[in-house]
């Protein structure tokens, strides 16, 4: 048996805030955590963005490559940020489809869904390529589910949002 874990970031800066107002949770940011080599895997370590991003000629290009999932560590993120690491013990094939999903996510830097977000408040907004942070985990582990034929085994929808 291992544990997969996976942190929550209850984030105090702006975007964190404005985050936590759209999606009506307390928490604004989720990243999987690998306790063995204490490696977060996220889609929010993201460079100093700045304006020029956007007005650029390839502005997805730019933003694509700024917001993606990355190998990350507690330390990226701003100081005095509460954070929550929920755990589950699994079998080591399970534990081995997680990790590497979110590695191969990392290591090709798949994009951050930067329109998702606003595709919560509007379908056509949704982008079918990239994933932003809850929508990376929740992909894998429904699939996990399937995969294992159980319903639930992974989730657990007693955290409102």
């Amino acid at each position: 048996m291992k544990k997969i874990s996976f942190a929550f970031f209850e984030g105090i800066s702006t975007i964190s805030e404005i985050i936590k107002r759209v999606t009506g949770s307390r928490f604004s940011h989720v990243a999987y955590y690998n306790e063995e080599s204490n490696m977060l895997i996220e889609c929010w370590a993201a460079d100093t963005f700045k304006i020029t991003d956007l007005i650029s000629f390839s502005p997805i290009s730019n933003l694509n490559r700024k917001f993606c999932w990355k190998f990350s560590k507690f330390e990226n993120h701003e100081k005095g940020t509460p954070y929550t690491i929920l755990s589950l013990e699994v079998p080591e094939e399970v534990f081995t489809l997680v990790d590497s999903h979110f590695r191969f996510m990392a290591r090709y830097s798949i994009p951050y869904d930067i329109l998702g977000l606003f595709g919560r408040l509007n379908r056509r907004l949704e982008n079918k390529y990239g994933m932003y942070c809850s929508e990376g985990v929740q992909n894998i582990l429904i699939h996990v589910d399937r995969y294992l034929g159980q319903r639930n085994y992974l989730t657990d929808d007693s955290i409102p949002g």
